[in-house]
């Protein structure tokens, strides 16, 4: 925009922490009453693994809802490529190890995309506002001093 009093980063990032927590707690939810269900007296290390799996289970639904399917399949061709022979036959693209890094570079394409967008948009009122001052023979006028008004104005109300 060219305005100086944007937050801090340390506001920006307590923003996104407590947002992430929001559109995560169902899932974190569902994978705590999975890891509950699963309890049972005996042996704790098997109470440990069926907890994880359990609790994996609405990760990885979430994660696939979310996660392109072009990430998905270049991650597995990746792993392929990358991995020995038998771990990489195994792998599937529903795996959690597939999943992750496929739902992150969807989160960044699209964050990509729309702050291009957006971009775009603050450029657009930049070069007409200059273009409307030079017609009117403004050339003493800095077109930031009328644009960030406007930009003001059209993108936050």
């Amino acid at each position: 925009i060219g305005v100086q009093q944007v937050p801090p980063n340390m506001v920006l990032n307590g923003i996104a922490i407590i947002v992430s927590v929001y559109i995560m707690a169902p899932v974190a939810f569902s994978a705590m009453q999975g890891m509950q269900a699963n309890q049972a007296p005996g042996n704790v290390t098997q109470n440990v693994t069926a907890g994880i799996a359990a609790a994996r289970e609405p990760f990885r639904t979430f994660l696939e809802a979310h996660a392109k399917s072009r990430e998905r399949q270049f991650f597995l061709r990746s792993a392929t490529a990358l991995w020995p022979a038998q771990q990489a036959k195994a792998l599937k693209d529903t795996d959690l190890i597939v999943l992750a890094p496929a739902f992150t570079l969807t989160e960044l394409t699209d964050a990509f995309k729309i702050g291009f967008l957006l971009y775009i948009g603050f450029i657009v009122v930049d070069l007409v506002i200059a273009n409307v001052l030079m017609a009117m023979g403004l050339n003493q006028a800095q077109p930031t001093n009328v644009a960030i008004p406007l930009k003001l104005l059209l993108f936050e109300s």
